[in-house]
């Protein structure tokens, strides 16, 4: 299917909740074959296993991509898209549901070099496409356009509250369009895949309003399905890290090998930082953070980052540059389960009793200023 309009941003990177085993884990094999014309560095491969979505490496040998994927659900989901030049925003993705018999796509020589995977055969895969995706697209293009533009247009004054606000109306209103559409196809799974993959995860809408969207739109049928689970169990995650609520408990390893309990720092502050090392806008809030670590004791108050990355070297790389000076946790995958991490950067701040005083995404505070007056407030003025 042709990528949205809507730029997704390094902000909007969607992560989602892994549950139980329950369901069994599936093996899909999958053999893709791409014209002469395809450079391998312009491609573009992920797979949404139903627990993680990833991005592969696309070795490309005679003209052939082999996959073998483990996955949950009742398909994988294997997108595929080709970056004609350097730098370009919403260059076209095609994606196909793969299962448990051995899959074949085959994207023929297109009319123009520009569009190389336009034209495809299928054996054992469905095209996106042809369960609604394109009628979805269709659907939500007025509102997606006017975000797009909007973005476009103000793309590096969106830290100004005015612009901000405006951009958040927009997306708002281009996912309130979305949700229609999927509460109009609510019986059909494809409806159920696109609420999981494009709205249980993302800020645009209020986790609340979702979860009751979800409870009242989507037969039992769907529900009882793994993904119907994931879903439930990523909307309950996001709601428990609203303000006010109790932070999940944790129990990790960090970068020096000790071991990092959430309940033992009872007593104390607890700054937690969801970042990665390609997540350009978390490298950029580097300074802020040690500004805030120069201030405070480690008694009054604990730091805590945790990567999202799967490149352990890129993590490493990125600690290296950026000399964090507190906790850093690579691979925090229950983090991502109990807490429901959509979209990165995103910072928490946990009081002496372990409730969430601070979301950043929920405060619409991406520089933080905020977060330092609470600090202030909480812990100088104590």
């Amino acid at each position: 299917m042709k990528a949205p309009l809507f730029i997704k941003t390094l902000f909007f990177l969607s992560i989602f909740l892994c549950i139980t085993n329950s369901f069994g884990q599936k093996k899909a094999e999958v053999i893709i074959h791409f014209p002469p014309s395809v450079n391998s560095k312009q491609l573009y491969v992920s797979i949404d296993n139903g627990q993680t979505e990833k991005g592969v490496k696309s070795d490309i040998v005679n003209n052939t991509l082999s996959l073998s994927i483990d996955y949950y659900g009742r398909y994988a989901t294997l997108t595929i898209g080709y970056q004609r030049f350097a730098g370009e925003d919403g260059f076209p993705v095609y994606s196909f549901w793969i299962y448990d018999k051995p899959a074949h796509i085959y994207f023929e020589n297109a009319d123009t070099i520009d569009t190389p995977l336009s034209h495809y055969t299928l054996t054992n895969a469905v095209s996106l496409s042809s369960m609604g995706a394109d009628d979805y697209l269709h659907y939500i293009e007025p509102e997606e356009t006017e975000a797009d533009n909007f973005y476009r247009t103000y793309r590096d004054s969106l830290n100004i509250p005015k612009y901000a606000t405006e951009f958040d109306k927009k997306t708002t209103q281009s996912a309130s369009k979305g949700m229609e559409y999927i509460e109009a196809n609510s019986k059909s799974y494809y409806a159920l895949w696109l609420f999981k993959h494009d709205y249980a995860s993302s800020r645009r809408l209020p986790a609340e309003d979702l979860m009751k969207y979800y409870d009242e739109i989507f037969p039992d049928s769907l529900k009882q399905t793994f993904e119907g689970k994931t879903i439930a169990k990523l909307l309950s995650g996001r709601i428990n890290t609203h303000k006010g609520g109790e932070a999940p408990n944790f129990i990790l390893v960090d970068t020096k090998g000790d071991t990092v309990n959430l309940q033992k720092l009872r007593g104390k502050y607890v700054l937690l930082d969801f970042w990665a090392s390609w997540c350009i806008p978390c490298r950029q809030l580097t300074s802020l953070l040690k500004n805030i670590r120069s201030q405070y004791s480690q008694n009054q108050l604990e730091m805590i980052s945790l990567s999202l990355d799967n490149d352990t070297t890129a993590f490493y790389r990125a600690i290296e540059q950026d000399k964090p000076t507190w906790t850093q946790i690579l691979g925090g995958d229950n983090m991502q389960k109990s807490y429901a991490i959509g979209p990165v950067p995103q910072i928490l701040l946990l009081d002496n009793e372990g409730t969430v005083i601070y979301n950043m995404e929920e405060d619409n505070d991406y520089a933080m200023e905020k977060l330092e007056e609470l600090l202030f407030h909480c812990i100088k003025k104590q």
